[in-house]
């Protein structure tokens, strides 16, 4: 079973939205700055932690993941989004403090954001722009093990480029969603080179991954150990204020 991908307006969105076990919710930086003026649902103090970053892309894409991650949550759990109480875990995954809600996790990078929440299982998302097939050349060999880097090495240089985004991004997924992060090795991951849907067994769970492609050349990836792959909502443009009940 594949994931639903489905279009939902940012502005329209509820809680009966995000009713199923898994969702992955995706959205372009600057329409959830426009549409949910995330730096105002966030504690003063990780605010000013993000306002700390030096870059300026960097805070709009911090802010607005971590927005919109409190945003859903607060929709979930019929809470306040900047009284949820957040921590993170010997690795630094984030988690909620009492752990009664739902598994979750972010990323952003480029101009788009994502977000994963489970009440089934864990989870793990990543999102990532395109790179010229000049980069991933250059990289392929620590993020693929040895038969998946020969047989994408073989591909024409389009193909190359777009398999290594969506490897990347499933790859990513898997250890964000296990709670090894950066300390895991991409390369241990047995994945199908060119499938877009995959089961792998990890840390004695089974998680089911999957890649899809977005606008402007960005890739994401999920990956989860429950019984379902998550729906995926790409939100869009609407009119009026976000509803945050």
């Amino acid at each position: 079973m594949n994931s639903q991908v489905r279009r939902h307006r940012l502005d329209a969105l509820c809680t009966a939205d995000l009713a199923m076990d898994g969702v992955v919710v995706t959205a372009p930086a600057d329409l959830v700055m426009r549409t949910c003026a995330p730096d105002q649902w966030l504690p003063r103090a990780e605010a000013e932690a993000i306002r700390r970053h030096l870059r300026p892309d960097d805070r709009v894409a911090r802010f607005a993941a971590w927005g919109l991650a409190r945003t859903l949550l607060g929709l979930i759990c019929a809470a306040d989004p900047a009284g949820l109480a957040i921590t993170r875990d010997g690795a630094g995954r984030p988690h909620l403090a009492d752990r009664a809600g739902p598994d979750f996790n972010l990323s952003h990078a480029g101009g788009w954001v994502a977000v994963g929440l489970s009440r089934a299982g864990r989870i793990g998302v990543d999102v990532e722009q395109a790179r010229p097939c000049a980069i991933w050349d250059a990289v392929a060999a620590d993020f693929l093990p040895g038969d998946a880097l020969a047989l994408w090495s073989g591909l024409g240089e389009a193909d190359r480029a777009a398999t290594a985004l969506r490897q990347w991004c499933m790859r990513e997924a898997v250890l964000k969603a296990t709670g090894e992060g950066l300390a895991g090795d991409l390369r241990t991951l047995d994945l199908p080179l060119t499938a877009l849907n995959a089961h792998i067994a990890r840390g004695g769970r089974d998680y089911r991954v999957g890649a899809l492609d977005l606008a402007d050349g960005h890739g994401l990836g999920f990956a989860t150990d429950a019984a379902s792959p998550p729906d995926i909502l790409l939100l869009c443009e609407g009119d009026g204020a976000f509803r945050t009940a």
